[in-house]
């Protein structure tokens, strides 16, 4: 799939991270001399930016600086399996265990840019996003990412309760984050490969996938706020399991 893209970080980390997504560059070369020089390195065609013709590719609102590129998504997308074989089947030996994040029917692109932003700052190792009923990765995801979804391993996965089932095969320890999670996220020491749930922003976990959890966790807030959205959660989380690890 043909996604636009737009921004100077998420351009330059597409070019940086994974040229071989990147079809073609709009922009000013003499606005952004550096990003035309690594796209004219990387071999990606580069063509003036024009505002009034790429309108309806980006969208009215979108926040662009001058400058777009055209990527493939589903190029960009990590085939499960073979990202888990990558992880787990290989001789590397790992010193500190794995950290996962699963997106369950998360539909604010917001929000999904922003746990994957969360994910790349505190060390997960893959964002891993269903195919149906979930927020796909689009330009504007990856301007809410701030161009990190070129950083860290996306995933693609099929059904999200069989998903768990298989990476419960592989030993990992599988958590669901919910405002009524049985124990809170302190008392949990994340010392086994992990994975993490993060739900729909209104109806949070299905109730199916909370069943297959090995634990429902709870983030402590104050009665002040009712509950956090999606990304203040997982950035929550992912903070937690990080601080364990060292």
């Amino acid at each position: 799939m043909k996604t636009y893209i737009y921004g100077k970080h998420p351009v330059y980390e597409a070019l940086e991270s994974r040229p071989d997504v990147v079809e073609k560059v709009f922009l000013d070369q003499a606005q952004y001399p550096d990003i035309d020089a690594l796209a004219k390195k990387q071999s990606v065609f580069r063509q003036p930016f024009d505002e009034k013709k790429l309108e309806k590719k980006l969208g009215e609102h979108a926040v662009h600086q001058n400058i777009a590129a055209i990527v493939d998504t589903e190029a960009l997308m990590r085939d499960f399996h073979a990202f888990l074989a990558e992880y787990l089947m290989s001789d590397i030996k790992y010193s500190a265990p794995i950290g996962l994040v699963i997106l369950g029917e998360i539909q604010d692109p917001q929000n999904v840019g922003s746990i994957i932003r969360s994910a790349a700052a505190f060390g997960i190792a893959g964002v891993l996003i269903p195919k149906d009923r979930q927020a796909q990765i689009t330009g504007a995801v990856i301007k809410a990412s701030v161009g990190t979804a070129f950083k860290i391993p996306l995933v693609a996965i099929g059904n999200v309760n069989q998903t768990i089932g298989l990476l419960k095969e592989k030993r990992f320890w599988v958590y669901g984050l919910a405002g009524e999670g049985e124990k809170s996220i302190r008392d949990e020491d994340f010392s086994e490969n992990t994975a993490f749930i993060v739900g729909n922003e209104a109806k949070g976990l299905r109730e199916k996938t909370s069943e297959h959890c090995d634990v429902v966790l709870r983030i402590p807030i104050t009665d002040t706020a009712e509950s956090l959205n999606a990304g203040t959660s997982a950035a929550i989380a992912f903070y937690e399991w990080n601080s364990k690890q060292r």
